[in-house]
C-alpha cells in the first residue's frame, strides 16, 4: 500500500521565512511552548505574533487583525501535514537567525570599506561566534571524564601551599585599597607562569606598557621569561577584552603558537564609566566569568574597595557591587597592609599586626573548597612587602592566620 502522506520538510535549503512559519505554526498547535521562542529570531510579521502569544493573546482572529492574515494562515499551512521526525526546529531557527545576522554584518562592514571607513572587527567576531555556536543539549554526567583538576600549580609558594594554586578556569577576584601593590602582584602571577614557559596577558588599563615593563624589571623578571608575558594597555570594556582574548587565542592557534593560559586585568574600576548603575557594573563580573569559562583559563581581576571601606582589613563585601562579584568568582582574595593603612581604624582586634616589611593576602572564599586549610578558614597569609619590590613569593611565619573573628562570606557559609 502506497503511503500518500506528504513527505517531511527538510531543514537543509529552507529559507529563514519558511523556518519562521514552521516554528510559529507549532506554537499555534501547542507543540512548542510560547516562552521557548525569542520573538526577534522570526521574520516580520511572525515576530509580532509571537509577542502576542507570549502576552497571553491566543485568539487567532485578534492576531490576524494586528499582524495580518499571513501571520496565521501561512504558519498553520506549513505545519498542517508536518512529519518532522523529532527535528529540533527551535535550534534550526536559532542557527538560521545567527547566519542571517552574520551575512548582514559582513555586507554592512563591506559597505564601510567601500566608503573608506574602518571595519568594526568586534561586531564581525561577535556575530561569527553566535553563528558558529550550535545549540547543544545538556551533557550526561556519565559521559564526562573524571580527570578535571580543580587547581593548577602556579609556582608561587604562598598560593600553591595554602590554596592549592589557581582554579583551572574561572574568575579570581582580588580587592585591594590603593598603594597595596595590585599591579606588582599581577606581574608576580605572570612571572610565575613565565617561569614555567606558560603564556599570559596582562591588561594594564592604567599604566603604559613602558611603565609595566619597568615594573617587571624592578620585580626581577628574567629577560628570557619576558617573551611569555604580553601587555595590553588600552582602556577596554568587558566586550573588548572578550573579543581580544578570543582573537588572540585564534591567532596563536593558526600560527602554531602556545595559547594564553592566564589573563590578569588591572583593574576593574577603569572598565566602567564614572556614573553607572549596578547592573552595568555587575555585567563586568558576569562577562569576565563567561570569558574564563569559554576560554578555559583563569582570569585574575583586581578591584578597589567601594566607599563603605573606611580602613582596616578589606573584606569581600567591600568590593564594588560585591553581590555579583562574590557570585561569579571562583576565588576571592583581599590585600591588607597595616603599615600603609593610615585610616586610624582598628586592625580587627590585632589579628593582623603591623610589622615592617610584611603585609597580608587574605583568602576569603574558594568555590572548590579549602583543600589545605579545611578547618581554619578563612585566613590570611603573611608575605614580605617592601613597597618597591612589593609582594614576596613565600609566606612568612606563622604562614597562615585564621581570621576567626571575621564572618565567612556567603559562598563559604553555603558550602558548610
Amino acid at each position: 500500500m502506497t503511503d500518500r502522506r506528504p513527505k517531511s520538510k527538510k531543514p537543509r535549503g529552507m529559507t529563514h521565512e519558511e523556518i519562521s512559519e514552521i516554528v510559529l505554526g507549532q506554537m499555534y498547535r501547542r507543540r512548542v511552548a510560547y516562552k521557548a521562542v525569542k520573538p526577534d529570531m522570526l521574520l516580520f510579521p511572525y515576530d509580532h505574533a509571537v509577542v502576542m502569544l507570549q502576552k497571553g493573546i491566543t485568539d487567532q482572529e485578534r492576531i490576524r487583525a494586528e499582524c495580518g492574515n499571513a501571520a496565521v494562515d501561512a504558519p498553520l499551512a506549513a505545519t498542517e501535514n508536518l512529519h518532522d521526525g523529532g527535528t529540533n526546529w527551535l535550534s534550526i531557527l536559532e542557527k538560521k537567525y545567527n547566519d542571517t545576522a552574520l551575512v548582514r554584518a559582513l555586507r554592512e562592514e563591506a559597505d564601510k570599506v567601500e566608503q573608506g571607513r574602518d571595519v568594526d572587527a568586534k561586531r564581525i567576531h561577535e556575530t561569527l561566534m553566535r553563528s558558529s555556536s550550535d545549540h547543544q543539549r545538556p551533557t550526561r554526567l556519565d559521559t564526562i571524564p573524571d580527570d578535571q583538576r580543580p587547581f593548577i600549580q602556579t609556582g608561587l609558594p604562598w598560593l600553591d601551599e595554602h590554596v592549592g594554586g589557581l582554579p583551572t578556569q574561572g574568575l579570581i577576584l582580588v580587592t585591594a585599597p590603593p598603594k597595596t601593590g595590585k599591579t606588582s602582584l599581577g606581574i608576580q602571577f605572570c612571572k610565575a607562569f613565565a617561569a614555567q614557559k606558560r603564556e599570559s596577558v596582562l591588561y594594564s588599563l592604567e599604566m603604559t606598557d613602558r611603565e609595566v615593563a619597568r615594573r617587571a624589571k624592578e620585580l626581577l623578571v628574567p629577560s628570557k621569561q619576558r617573551r611569555y608575558i604580553s601587555i595590553k594597555n588600552e582602556t577596554l570594556n568587558v566586550a573588548d577584552i572578550a573579543y581580544h582574548i578570543a582573537r588572540e587565542q585564534w591567532t596563536r592557534a593558526s600560527l602554531g603558537e602556545a595559547p594564553v593560559e592566564l589573563v590578569v586585568i588591572d583593574f576593574a574600576d577603569l572598565m566602567i564609566e564614572e556614573e553607572t548603575n549596578e547592573s552595568e557594573t555587575a555585567a563586568i563580573y558576569r562577562g569576565l566569568s563567561d570569558i574564563a569559562k569559554k576560554e578555559m583559563l583563569p582570569v585574575v581581576l583586581f578591584a578597589q574597595p567601594n566607599r563603605s571601606w573606611v580602613g582596616g582589613i578589606c573584606r569581600p563585601n567591600h568590593t564594588r557591587y560585591s553581590g555579583m562579584a562574590e557570585a561569579m568568582s571562583k576565588l576571592i582574595f583581599t590585600l591588607h597592609n597595616p603599615c600603609t593603612d593610615f585610616t586610624g581604624q582598628a586592625n580587627n582586634g590585632g589579628e593582623l599586626p603591623a610589622i615592617a616589611g610584611r603585609a597580608y593576602i587574605c583568602v576569603w572564599a574558594t568555590r572548590e573548597g579549602f583543600r589545605i586549610h579545611k578547618t581554619d578558614n578563612p585566613g590570611a597569609i603573611p608575605v614580605s612587602w617592601d613597597g618597591e619590590m612589593a609582594w614576596g613569593a613565600k609566606s612568612l611565619p606563622p604562614h597562615w592566620i585564621r581570621l576567626s573573628s571575621v564572618a565567612a562570606p556567603p559562598m563559604e557559609r553555603r558550602r558548610k
